[in-house]
């Protein structure tokens, strides 16, 4: 019988399971990894793992001096990771680390292409110690038992304000002698006193005996702060932001990952998150090198990221940052490469959509899950715990409708003189909003409608500079941006929809809003995220649209996008004539649910393709020489003369050159 790969337990951490096992490889890049085993009855099952790492330069020459490599053919690559190896040329061999290399007993076959830092190593062990051999290509005969970790840890650039993301831990600029601005005093409620009782730690902390400190007895249920210092003298290179942001982002990462561990297995992600400002600049001295230091901190955040697995969010106020941020990373080509090549294009095709003001996104409860809120089963178990309701009725309640449950909860609520919407309300908000809210927040759309209670999307629009009026509480002004709520909100709790009662009076009560989304579903392209198609009001919503819309031209040109956590052939029978269906594929609902994260943060980088930053002095050492001979030309024009300005033309001239960061 040929050899099988079977398939074992995962959980993808970056690069520890091959950092552990093989230190003599140095520190990586990037790495991806599989593993099994190989063999059965009657031989003992052999363990392997292959892996394609990609080192830094000093390591590859320190690898190069103490091994002969000789020029050799390329190795076996497992389909997986055939797209982390560039190209079959530049191969060398040296049969020196194969017995060196990896856990006492393993066998390695170690293969390097020096002039790119590529190493493709493949270890074996088994249980006996006997019995090593390596399995040739077509001895892999079911690729599906294959499991891969070819899910990267990510960083994400996105709008807002650091301290009001939901993250597991975060950067807290400072420098040596702990100096905090008031800024961060007042949006960090306890730090001031947390930093007054440092006590030893403090003292270490001044005198650069540690690169990092993360607040000690801070409170378990908010985002561990991590201080992180800036250059005491001010910031002369950019190189100056490396070695302290190394030291803070792997402190960070350990206080991430014991505060992901303890959070309900319903709110965990795939890797634990680490959340950063624009560190080193403005306050820190490095303002003038604005543009350089973004770029460190990605390659910093990407390279720490990958080696402790944990997910980074840089979080930043400027929209010419974020823009900047956003044409680095659209520069390389492996950014979403966990995507796919698939999932990446119909991204981009909705940033053209965001782009031309065609995009409205219909935000669903699955957008606040990562700030801690509950989805609709989860509300509804919460008030039934709240409720007194006999616990010997508690089967048959979970057996009726939502809508009747939700009934049966506010006549139980009411007949104890208890406030069943402000009891719903306060378990449907939050004070920080996850990485989808933010992002969806950065998407340059003037319109976006919810069934949410909460105000997780008005926050992250607030703080990425572009709050929203809410519809029908609020008139929206000319060119302001609006958001409307057709199942109400926590901040008039009297306007929720939850009961069966609540649905049936809406239409009477709200025709001119559901007439508002049914005039979107016909001329926009809606784009569904976070929401289950389920909800008896847009099934009434897209009911409407249907009898309006010509049988002959239905299914030519959809009427949104749905982003879903799941392929279901009957959701697409159901709805794949309507709208186009994006499923996140993954081993369990926390890796789609953080793949869809990562769709959405390629969607936001392709459609704001802002030149914020093109005018802008602080990052003008960033653009190439015919950038800069175009940006000189540009700021010929600022300089125009007062009779020139008096000419009609002035106006778009002016408002061309501010678009691209001038600043007067």
């Amino acid at each position: 019988m040929r050899d099988r790969w079977r398939r074992r337990e995962h959980r993808p951490h970056g690069s520890r399971p091959i950092a552990d096992r093989f230190p003599e490889l140095g520190r990586f890049i990037d790495v991806r990894w599989i593993g099994g085993t190989i063999g059965g009855a009657p031989r003992p099952s052999t363990y392997f793992i292959e892996t394609v790492v990609t080192r830094r330069p000093g390591d590859v020459e320190r690898l190069q001096s103490r091994y002969r490599f000789e020029p050799a053919p390329p190795p076996p690559v497992a389909e997986p990771l055939r797209d982390a190896v560039d190209g079959d040329a530049g191969w060398s061999r040296s049969a020196e680390p194969d017995a060196g290399v990896g856990p006492e007993g393993w066998v390695s076959r170690v293969s390097v292409q020096l002039d790119r830092g590529t190493i493709h190593l493949r270890p074996e062990g088994n249980e006996a110690g006997s019995d090593r051999r390596f399995p040739q290509r077509d001895e892999v005969i079911d690729q599906g038992d294959v499991v891969s970790t070819t899910a990267a840890p990510h960083v994400f650039a996105i709008p807002g304000d650091v301290t009001r993301l939901a993250a597991d831990s975060w950067l807290l600029p400072t420098d040596r002698t702990l100096h905090v601005t008031d800024g961060w005093y007042a949006a960090v409620p306890g730090l001031r006193a947390a930093i007054a009782a440092l006590g030893p730690q403090a003292d270490d902390f001044r005198a650069e005996r540690v690169r990092a400190l993360v607040l000690p007895r801070w409170h378990p249920a908010v985002p561990q702060p991590v201080l992180v210092p800036v250059p005491f003298e001010g910031i002369r290179d950019a190189e100056q932001v490396v070695e302290p942001l190394t030291a803070a982002l792997q402190a960070a990462a350990d206080a991430a990952r014991d505060r992901a561990e303890r959070r309900p297995a319903s709110q965990r992600r795939g890797f634990p998150l680490v959340a950063l400002p624009a560190f080193g600049s403005a306050g820190g001295g490095g303002d003038r090198l604005r543009g350089a230091i973004l770029r460190r901190i990605l390659d910093v955040a990407g390279i720490v990221g990958r080696e402790t697995g944990i997910d980074v969010a840089l979080v930043l106020r400027s929209p010419a940052d974020l823009a900047l941020a956003h044409s680095f990373r659209r520069a390389e080509s492996g950014t979403w490469a966990v995507l796919g090549d698939d999932l990446v294009r119909r991204a981009q095709r909705l940033a053209d959509e965001a782009r031309t003001g065609q995009l409205v996104p219909f935000i669903g409860a699955g957008v606040s899950a990562s700030a801690g809120l509950p989805t609709w089963g989860g509300l509804l178990e919460k008030l039934l715990a709240e409720s007194d309701l006999p616990a010997d009725e508690h089967d048959g309640f979970r057996r009726l409708g939502a809508l009747d449950q939700a009934h049966v909860l506010r006549h139980r609520f009411e007949q104890r003189n208890r406030a069943f919407n402000e009891t719903v309300a306060r378990h449907t908000d939050a004070d920080r909003y996850g990485l989808a809210p933010a992002i969806l927040s950065g998407l340059p759309t003037r319109e976006a409608v919810t069934l949410n209670y909460d105000t997780l999307y008005e926050k992250a629009s607030a703080d990425a500079g572009r709050p929203p009026a809410i519809l029908p509480q609020e008139a929206v002004r000319p060119g302001e941006r609006w958001l409307l709520k057709l199942h109400g909100t926590v901040t008039h709790p009297e306007t929720i929809v939850l009961t069966r009662e609540d649905y049936l009076g809406y239409g009477r009560a709200r025709q001119a809003l559901s007439a508002i989304a049914k005039a979107m579903l016909l001329t926009r392209h809606l784009l569904f995220v976070g929401f289950g198609l389920a909800d008896d009001h847009f099934h009434e919503l897209m009911h409407d649209v249907r009898q309006v819309l010509p049988r002959s031209v239905r299914g030519e040109a959809r009427l949104g996008s749905a982003l879903l956590l799941a392929a279901d052939p009957l959701t697409t029978r159901l709805w794949g004539d309507d709208l186009d269906l994006i499923a996140m594929n993954g081993p369990d609902i926390a890796a789609r649910g953080r793949l869809l994260e990562i769709f959405l943060d390629c969607l936001l980088a392709h459609a704001d393709q802002g030149l914020g930053f093109f005018l802008d002095d602080r990052y003008r050492h960033r653009l190439s020489p015919a950038e800069q001979r175009l940006r000189q030309r540009l700021l010929d024009l600022a300089g125009a003369e007062a009779d020139e300005r008096d000419s009609p033309a002035w106006a778009q001239v002016q408002a061309l050159l501010r678009s691209l960061g001038h600043r007067e």
